[in-house]
């Protein structure tokens, strides 16, 4: 669904930056418009999985820092949730 928005709105942002509206001609415009929204695509996606990454990262450092007295069972397993998923 996100996709479905960000390919909505990419057009349109790029439509508004200074750079295409100040283009001299035809096609001199619409070689800043791809070059834009082949940047902002790019980085949009980067940033995207960069993103997952952490969040990757945060929620394992999380899972396998949960104390083993804190009564929170996960599958039967005692201590931390992580160790379910690793049996």
């Amino acid at each position: 669904m996100n996709v479905l928005y960000y390919n909505a709105y990419l057009p349109i942002l790029v439509d508004a930056h200074p750079d295409v509206s100040g283009a001299a001609n035809t096609e001199e415009k619409a070689e800043v418009r791809e070059r834009l929204e082949s940047r902002w695509s790019v980085q949009g996606f980067a940033a995207g999985y960069a993103s997952g990454v952490v969040l990757a990262i945060v929620s394992i450092v999380v899972a396998f820092s949960v104390s083993s007295d804190s009564n929170l069972n996960f599958r039967g397993t005692q201590g931390s949730p992580a160790r379910g998923f690793l049996k």
